[in-house]
C-alpha cells in the first residue's frame, strides 16, 4: 500500500493549526507507516504461508507419487511373480504329460514286445504241435512190427523234450 508524502497533506493556513495540523500529520503518518509495516508483515506472512502451503502441496505430491510409483513396483512384482508361478504350471503340467506320453509310449512298446514274444512263443508252440502231429502220423501208417521198437525222446527247437515218438530200426 502507497502512502503520499507529507507535503500532498493539506496544507494548513495559520500557525496554530499547523503545529496541530502537524502533529496530526505526524500521528497520521506513524499511523500509516505502522499501518504499512502491519500490512507489509501482513503481506510477509501471507507470502511465506503461500510458500509453505506450496511446499507442502509439492510434499504431499512427492509423497502421492512415491506411494504410486511403489504400488506400481508392487503390482509389476505381484505380477511377475503370478506370471512366473502360472508359467511354473504350465512348465509342470506339459512336462508330466510329457512324462505320461513317454510312459504310454514305454507301456505300449513293452506290450508289443510281450506280444511279439507271445506269438512267437505261439509260433513254436504251433511248431512243435505240427511236428507232434507228424510225428504221430508217421508212427500210426509204419507197420505194426516197427511200432515195437524201443521209443525215444525228440528235442524240440526249444529245448524241451517232446511227446515220445517211435522210429523204425531199419525201412528195409
Amino acid at each position: 500500500m502507497h502512502i503520499p508524502p507529507v507535503q500532498n497533506l493539506v496544507k494548513i493556513k495559520d500557525n496554530s493549526r499547523q503545529s496541530i495540523g502537524r502533529d496530526t500529520c505526524k500521528k497520521g503518518l506513524e499511523r500509516a507507516e505502522i499501518i504499512v509495516k502491519e500490512q507489509t508483515r501482513k503481506d510477509t506472512a501471507e507470502t511465506r504461508l503461500r510458500e509453505e502451503y506450496r511446499r507442502l502441496q509439492d510434499e504431499r505430491n512427492h509423497e502421492e507419487e512415491s506411494e504410486r510409483v511403489v504400488k506400481e513396483h508392487i503390482s509389476k512384482q505381484e505380477r511377475d511373480e503370478a506370471v512366473r508361478e502360472l508359467t511354473r504350471h504350465q512348465i509342470s503340467a506339459e512336462v508330466r504329460q510329457e512324462q505320461q506320453e513317454e510312459e504310454r509310449r514305454a507301456r505300449s512298446t513293452k506290450a508289443d514286445t510281450i506280444r511279439f514274444h507271445l506269438s512267437e512263443t505261439m509260433k513254436a508252440k504251433e511248431f512243435e504241435g505240427a511236428q507232434d502231429a507228424i510225428f504221430r502220423e508217421i508212427v500210426a501208417n509204419l507197420p505194426i512190427d516197427a511200432k515195437e521198437t524201443p521209443a525215444r525222446t525228440y528235442q524240440s527247437p526249444g529245448g524241451r523234450e517232446s511227446v515220445p515218438s517211435q522210429t523204425c530200426t531199419s525201412l528195409d
